[in-house]
């Protein structure tokens, strides 16, 4: 039963606006995003190799190495998904019932952004993917998914400041986060 209120919060919370979300938190932070990112990899990752066979020849990097990745990706996201959890019930705020844990929200995060997936992809963008995740694909997950909040984080920032050259507005794209707004940042480098 709590799965099933579960999978209802997350579809009411979904067709809420992105505004009316992001009403909830002011922004995210890149550790939260990180965390959020690499608990959601492994199922974008699986999701994106199965789609991109028809499309990619069979020698494509990410139809070689993605299989192996997943597995990679898969052990590394076990220490974070209970954040993550937590990180989407915080964005998600009041439409999401308290008494939901936040290892019942992640499995049905992952759900609807692999339904989401469902037939996106393309030759075009199954080539993309390939491209750019093929230098990146010894890397760890956590990297990977710092390079993609890195690039999320200055696209936001670009389109702030009137980089937005398409028209569309947060949440023209169906995505319920099109709202999150990545808090500033700067990487530092840890000295031991």
């Amino acid at each position: 039963m709590q799965r099933m209120s579960a999978l209802l919060a997350i579809a009411a919370a979904t067709s809420l606006s992105s505004q009316a979300i992001a009403a909830e938190v002011d922004c995210i932070s890149k550790q939260e995003l990180g965390d959020l990112g690499v608990a959601l990899l492994p199922a974008a990752m699986e999701q994106a190799v199965s789609q991109c066979e028809q499309f990619l020849p069979a020698q494509s990097s990410l139809l070689i190495g993605g299989p192996i990745a997943v597995a990679r990706y898969r052990a590394e996201a076990e220490g974070v998904r209970e954040q993550a959890g937590r990180t989407i019930k915080a964005f998600i705020g009041d439409a999401m019932p308290s008494a939901l844990s936040a290892d019942v929200v992640l499995p049905f995060a992952e759900a609807l952004m692999v339904d989401g997936m469902a037939g996106e992809l393309d030759a075009k963008s199954c080539a993309t993917f390939n491209n750019v995740w093929s230098p990146l694909a010894s890397l760890p997950a956590r990297n990977v998914i710092n390079v993609a909040v890195a690039i999320f984080a200055a696209i936001e920032e670009d389109e702030g400041k009137g980089g937005n050259k398409s028209g569309a507005t947060e949440g023209d794209d169906g995505n319920p986060l099109a709202g999150m707004k990545v808090c500033p940042f700067v990487d530092k480098t840890v000295s031991d």
